[in-house]
């Protein structure tokens, strides 16, 4: 059982010695938090010893990160209660935000101020228990240390600080009111439950591959759901993933630049963009369409849809030809499009919702991680959900302040999840859907894009994520190559490039002459 030691300043600043380790810590209550993550990460129970002053108290966090009942009883100095009152929240002065110029590249980085408040702990009311002392002996002296009622107090604070300290994780049940989400020891979000060897080449695939096609080395490929593209020179090529045989062959004339999986109007379709033409290859069809971009067209497929920007003009792919949309109002950014509902937003809010079809607009409040946030940056939307960052007064993407990201439902504006963290981490990350669009990744942190809960928080055991592929996310492990599914990382080098939504097949490039194809 790991032994950690606690000692605390008179400044009420905490020392954690912890595997050999100390870190510091402004108060017990933040030592505390990091002790409740620890033990729940490491799955078993940790002894802690707090010395304040004179007083040395013994605690033991258990493998869930709660405390465990102490043992010892409060002599009759000590109160027999104690009730904490929660002090009033301080009144914020009013704020106006402030609107950036538009960026015509991407969503519009936001900054809003806000009021920072750091509440303090209020000592609450007791009663307290006293004897008369002998006429023989002086009146006791009362030691000033941790008390039992400091003990209740760091409990307490294990639960308010870890909130600010420590992932959080939230869900929006059918009632709307987000609540906090434990993580156990079948699946713990905060980190990897196994690191292990991997003899298959694909984690749940088998061992031998069901279908190979050569290439030359220097070939470009892109692999989805839709298909396995090849450009080698002047020669593209898409094959089947499930079987590998090939069903369209035609010219290229130029670099790729883009290649997706998207929808056009009701139907799935593998697109890709060749200089100033796209291509779209729709499922049941046996020749691509081709589509003329207008000048300086940029592609999105940050939505269910692409979306393409041209100016001020925006349009997507139709059966018939580009299908122009409605511009958003001035100083509105648009960031995705999702079926027929174009998601743009303003800097203060609202989310804007409009219909291109029937031009009818919805605006969306987002609900508040907390009253004194305020969004500092919209990061990105699409696929039913829009991710933000919130901070305090101050605060901005490269300050270097306490920040959370929060993924909102698109239709509801209710909280999926938010995750506090710091703008040193996140401040200019880029959210990365991943092929399928199973998960998503933001800087060390990875999000299910069903749901939008955060599936792995990659600072606990030092893992960088690249796209993730289906279920599957290649990643750097402790300096190794490996692929996580379900939070267990297994040590592989293959490159892994596509992995079937219904995962019935991996697709992988073996070596540079050689794509393959496993099933299960």
């Amino acid at each position: 059982m790991p032994r950690v030691e606690v000692t605390i300043d008179a400044d009420r600043t905490a020392h954690l010695t912890l595997d050999g380790t100390q870190k510091t810590f402004p108060d017990l209550g933040a030592a505390m938090s990091e002790l409740a993550r620890y033990a729940r990460h490491t799955q078993q129970p940790v002894n802690v010893s707090v010395q304040d002053g004179d007083t040395s108290r013994n605690l033991t966090f258990t493998p869930e990160g709660r405390l465990a009942p102490t043992q010892e009883q409060p002599s009759q100095e000590q109160p027999r209660e104690t009730k904490p009152t929660t002090p009033p929240k301080p009144d914020l002065p009013p704020t106006q935000p402030t609107t950036p110029p538009p960026n015509n590249n991407r969503p519009d980085r936001f900054s809003g101020p806000a009021q920072q408040a750091t509440p303090a702990i209020a000592n609450g009311n007791r009663k307290t228990l006293r004897k008369k002392p002998r006429p023989t002996k002086p009146p006791r002296k009362t030691k000033r240390g941790l008390t039992i009622p400091g003990i209740v107090l760091a409990i307490l604070l294990v639960g308010v600080v870890a909130a600010y300290f420590v992932p959080r994780f939230i869900g929006s049940p059918d009632n709307g009111t987000p609540q906090s989400i434990e993580s156990s020891s079948s699946q713990n979000p905060n980190g990897l439950r196994a690191v292990e060897e991997q003899r298959e080449p694909v984690p749940g695939f088998g061992h031998r591959a069901a279908w190979e096609h050569k290439v030359p080395a220097g070939a470009s490929v892109t692999a989805s759901d839709r298909g396995v593209l090849i450009i080698d020179g002047k020669n593209l090529k898409v094959l089947d993933p499930y079987n590998g045989q090939t069903k369209y062959e035609t010219t290229a004339n130029g670099q790729l630049e883009f290649a997706v999986d998207t929808r056009i109007e009701s139907k799935n379709a593998l697109v890709w963009r060749i200089g100033d033409s796209a291509y779209a290859l729709l499922d049941g069809e046996k020749d691509a369409r081709e589509y003329k971009l207008p000048a300086s067209a940029r592609m999105s497929s940050a939505g269910t849809h692409v979306l393409i920007k041209s100016g001020n003009q925006l349009s997507t792919f139709g059966m018939d030809g580009l299908k122009q949309l409605p511009t958003p109002d001035p100083g509105t950014t648009p960031m995705a499009l999702d079926g027929d509902a174009l998601i743009s937003a303003r800097f203060a809010g609202p989310l804007i919702a409009t219909n291109v079809e029937t031009g009818e607009v919805k605006k969306v409040s987002l609900e508040k991680p907390a009253e004194d946030l305020h969004v500092i940056r919209w990061v990105s939307a699409g696929h039913g959900k829009v991710v933000t960052l919130w901070g305090e007064a101050g605060s901005s993407v490269s300050s270097g302040h306490r920040i959370q990201v929060v993924v909102h439902h698109v239709d509801t504006g209710k909280i999926a999840s938010t995750v506090t963290t710091s703008t040193d981490s996140v401040g200019e990350a880029n959210w990365v859907r991943g092929q399928g669009y199973q998960l998503a990744t933001f800087g060390p942190y990875m999000f299910s894009m069903k749901d939008g809960l955060l599936v792995q928080d990659g600072t606990v055991d030092d893992v960088a994520f690249n796209e993730p592929r289906g279920n599957i996310a290649p990643a750097t492990v402790d300096g190794a190559q490996a692929l996580i599914t379900d939070n267990v990382a297994y040590r592989s080098n293959a490159k892994l490039l596509a992995v079937g939504k219904d995962e019935s097949f991996a697709i992988v490039r073996s070596n540079p002459e050689t794509i393959s194809g496993y099933t299960k």
